[in-house]
């Protein structure tokens, strides 16, 4: 909110000194092309610096109506968008040499920061970088990772245990040691059976991992499924906050995963493992 609300107050002191007197126009403060596909005039918003090379072809997949590939590099633009995760295309040119395609990058905004898009040239080659003004941190995401493509632990998880249960794929994955049986369902379920007791618990379950993918959790929610759909679960459940179970993935291979529990309390810090089965 305090960055929409400087925003506002910066264009009413243009539009009164613009009253007051002629002043030329700044050719080097960035173009500023306002909100981007908001949702709301009331979301919280963030800045994104766009560096004089960089001509933005879509966001979010949506045409955008102020820049062309073609066009002469004049000065850095500004774009406002809300947090979360966006798709960026985007071409590279300095007037004498550019990308004959867009590319691609997807990044993940926080409320409230401030972000530049540039390109880097490291010899032919021209990648798309996006980070934080104020860290320096890259927001980009990991795509190879997050599809299961890479050789670290998340990559490796997400290959072998979220992978499968994909609405794409449609399989169980199924975790078992002496103790109990967990099975991994699409739509996001879960069941979890005590082999000890024969208790059985269902609910639904999520995954979240950080930009920098070096770790991650899953959530377990018990709950009735029937009255909390995946939509549900995800955009309304806070399941971070209220899930019985959290388990942390150590180790993950295509024949086992290793987990430290974080909740309940009474198991924080236990280590537990499962051998892993596929099944239909």
């Amino acid at each position: 909110m305090k960055i929409i609300r400087l925003f506002f107050t910066g264009l009413c002191l243009s539009a009164v000194l613009s009253c007051a007197t002629t002043m030329p126009a700044d050719t080097t403060a960035p173009i500023d092309r306002g909100v981007f596909s908001s949702d709301s005039e009331e979301s919280p918003l963030v800045a994104l610096n766009i560096h004089k090379f960089i001509k933005i072809d879509s966001i979010d997949k949506n045409k955008v109506e102020w820049d062309s590939p073609k066009q002469e590099p004049t000065r850095n633009q500004i774009v406002r968008l809300t947090p979360g995760v966006h798709v960026i295309d985007a071409y590279y040119s300095t007037g004498t040499v550019s990308t004959r395609l867009p590319m691609t990058v997807y990044v993940v905004f926080e409320e409230g920061q401030e972000y530049l898009i540039e390109g880097i040239v490291n010899g032919q080659m021209v990648t798309l970088e996006v980070r934080n003004t104020l860290t320096q941190e890259s927001v980009r995401m990991d795509m190879d990772s997050l599809n299961g493509n890479q050789d670290n632990l998340i990559s490796k998880y997400i290959k072998y245990i979220l992978n499968p249960t994909m609405d794409s794929s449609n399989k169980i994955v199924v975790l078992e040691n002496d103790n109990e049986i967990i099975y991994y369902k699409p739509d996001m379920i879960y069941t979890r059976t005590d082999k000890k007791t024969g208790k059985q618990t269902e609910g639904r379950r999520g995954f979240i991992t950080d930009l920098s993918m070096k770790s991650g959790k899953t959530y377990l929610l018990e709950t009735d499924i029937s009255k909390m759909s995946r939509e549900d679960f995800l955009e309304n459940s806070h399941y971070e906050d209220i899930s019985q179970i959290i388990l942390i993935p150590l180790e993950c291979s295509a024949a086992y995963v290793k987990y430290q529990y974080e909740k309940p309390e009474e198991l924080k810090g236990q280590i537990v493992e499962y051998k892993i089965k596929i099944t239909d």
